[in-house]
């Protein structure tokens, strides 16, 4: 009887472990110390989550995921899910939603996300993770990330370039899948980025308060490194280089999009060796997951 009694309250706290909703400032216990995967989304692309998720399962089981739900529908959503996968541990960041059921309709990513990303960021810093491995939810891992990331263990942010480098002076630097390490120059420019929109002072043109645009600018601002050889040096798979004092590693041919890529997913693999995420909003994408996102 006893036996049984303990097999029990094993199986609930196992499930209840995996589900952990965060509802206020209280920070994600025996998780901390590592990395944690984040992802922030809204109803739109709940329904690419089971199929990001279950790619995340297939390759690493060991990072905690965090998903900070823009609305209530996916708040609720990820918890049911949460039950039935015990094989990841997600912690539901639900503090961001609104009141009303979803976030008013517009082109993804909304101003809610642009808001919320870099204090998101910021919260998991706080609660003690080492680093923040940011994925958007269209962006599927191929493979196990850790040996990557462990070849950028230097560098304050892991980046994919948008054009950047080499040779280009206002490169852009694209976060879709990417890596921000809980170091001083790391914080300096995420605190830099929430306080922008904490004090309204973010660009309202339209297209330069995107969390590309803006992390480009507040890089670039620092002062990049500029030009080919070997002011931006090639190490273990990444073009490296410094803006100020924050030292960047940047993807070269492991972030796969769906230009260079056509058939099965399982041929895109195969002929793809050196890529870990493919990123894209395309038939492949569906493919893979069945369905695409609805970016209005």
């Amino acid at each position: 009887m006893m036996q049984l009694q303990l097999l029990l309250c094993a199986a609930l706290f196992a499930q209840t472990d995996a589900i952990s909703l965060k509802t206020d400032a209280a920070t994600m216990e025996d998780t901390t110390g590592g990395p944690i995967m984040m992802v922030t989304f809204d109803h739109r692309y709940l329904p690419l989550w089971n199929c990001w998720a279950q790619a995340l399962i297939d390759v690493n089981k060991k990072y905690p995921v965090s998903v900070v739900a823009l609305d209530a529908e996916v708040a609720e959503g990820v918890k049911e899910w949460a039950k039935s996968h015990s094989q990841l541990r997600v912690v539901v960041d639900d503090s961001h939603v609104p009141d009303e059921k979803k976030v008013a309709m517009s082109m993804w990513p909304p101003t809610s996300y642009e808001r919320l990303l870099w204090t998101a960021i910021q919260d998991r810093f706080k609660e003690g993770y080492s680093a923040v491995i940011k994925s958007d939810l269209d962006a599927l891992l191929m493979r196990d990330p850790e040996p990557l990331l462990a070849n950028g263990s230097d560098a304050d942010m892991i980046l994919a370039p948008d054009g950047y480098p080499p040779g280009n002076k206002h490169g852009s630097f694209n976060p879709g899948f990417s890596l921000f390490r809980n170091t001083p120059a790391t914080k300096n420019v995420i605190n830099g980025l929430a306080n922008a929109w904490a004090t309204n002072t973010q660009p309202k043109d339209g297209t330069g308060e995107n969390d590309q645009s803006m992390l480009s600018a507040a890089l670039n601002k620092l002062g990049c490194t500029e030009g080919l050889g070997a002011k931006w040096e090639m190490s273990n798979g990444y073009h490296r280089g410094q803006c100020g004092s924050v030292k960047l590693a940047l993807f070269k041919d492991q972030i796969l999009r769906g230009t260079h890529c056509s058939g099965t997913w399982s041929l895109c693999m195969s002929q793809h060796q050196a890529a870990y995420v493919y990123h894209d909003r395309d038939p492949m994408l569906k493919k893979k997951c069945g369905v695409l996102p609805k970016d209005r």
